[in-house]
């Protein structure tokens, strides 16, 4: 909008085959973006450009756009109709989606004529977005890749935590259970003490303390069992029953 409004203002008369005044490549150098890689991303790569129905360059057909600070070059031919330029970029080979039009006035929010829009429209330009749109991918896989990382390392992580919790957690328990079952058969004598001290000595805190409780209630049953006979302690601990 401002190099528009600088043309108009400053250049209204300006034709074909005259040199581009310094100021107005200027102008466009800043607006292509050019040099200012470090503050405002990747540059604007312009293929054509016209200010005030006057081309500034034309890639396509082999005009360069002079972007650099000792290079200047000249008014094209004064832009006849939209529909020429439409035919000229259905020439350039790239793909709809790498370019991108920006006319001033904008018009964004308003209809109009195919006509209306060769005589409002007093600047154009179309901008190749390819490189951008290479550099947006390449960050949309990298991206993704940190992602699938993330979750692989979220998974690996989960797998050895469910490893541990079954290791030290959910085997000794069912291990435990299954020696309180053999209660009731008085197979009180079927783990022998260096098996005992292995088992006291897994699982967690939780579980150890739980397992030598449970011990100590096997040492109390063995001792009972001395003074009171076997056939009437299983009996007692197979029908959940208090001596009286």
């Amino acid at each position: 909008a401002s190099i528009d409004r600088l043309m108009r203002r400053r250049f209204p008369n300006l034709t074909f085959g005259e040199p581009i005044p310094d100021l107005i490549g200027k102008h466009v150098r800043i607006w292509s973006q050019k040099d200012y890689e470090d503050t405002w991303g990747t540059p604007r790569t312009i293929m054509y450009l016209d200010l005030n129905y006057n081309p500034f360059c034309n890639e396509i057909e082999g005009s360069p756009c002079f972007l650099s600070n000792t290079s200047s070059g000249v008014w094209g031919p004064r832009r006849k109709s939209l529909e020429m330029l439409d035919e000229m970029t259905k020439r350039y080979k790239r793909r709809w989606q790498d370019l991108a039009w920006i006319r001033y006035p904008p018009f964004w929010d308003e209809d109009h004529t195919l006509l209306e829009l060769e005589s409002r429209v007093t600047s154009l330009a179309l901008i190749d977005l390819r490189a951008a749109n290479r550099e947006e991918g390449i960050q949309s896989v990298v991206m993704i890749l940190v992602v699938i990382f993330i979750i692989m390392a979220g998974i690996i992580m989960l797998t050895k935590d469910l490893t541990f919790l079954s290791k030290n957690l959910l085997n000794p328990l069912v291990e435990l259970a299954d020696e309180m079952q053999s209660i009731t058969r008085l197979q009180l004598a079927g783990v022998s003490s260096s098996a005992e001290d292995v088992q006291l000595a897994t699982g967690t805190s939780e579980v150890r303390i739980t397992r030598r409780t449970f011990e100590n209630l096997k040492k109390a049953i063995k001792s009972w069992g001395k003074y009171v006979p076997w056939p009437v302690v299983q009996l007692l601990l197979r029908a959940d029953a208090e001596a009286s």
